[in-house]
């Protein structure tokens, strides 16, 4: 018992993100897989898993808060255009 609890995060292996941030979640594997697996799916359990122990990294944050990057964009933009 006290070695489940405490085994290392199978999730932690930078080799699967490498993989894992090659698909685009089309979920055009699920249609044309014989056994419907869903790589999608288990791709955002492999990400929310692998952000939880290593927080979530700068592209990602950038597209989270992509609305917030834009005005900053259009505010370095007119601060240039006044120059």
């Amino acid at each position: 018992m006290f070695d489940q609890l405490h085994e290392k995060n199978r999730f932690d292996h930078e080799e699967i993100k490498e993989v894992m941030d090659l698909c685009l979640s089309c979920k055009g594997c699920k249609t044309e897989c014989p056994s419907s697996v869903d790589v999608a799916k288990m791709k955002a359990e492999f990400l929310q898993h692998y952000y939880d122990e290593h927080g979530a990294g700068f592209r990602t944050k950038l597209i989270a808060n992509f609305t917030d990057s834009q005005k900053l964009g259009s505010l370095v933009a007119q601060s240039i255009i006044l120059l």
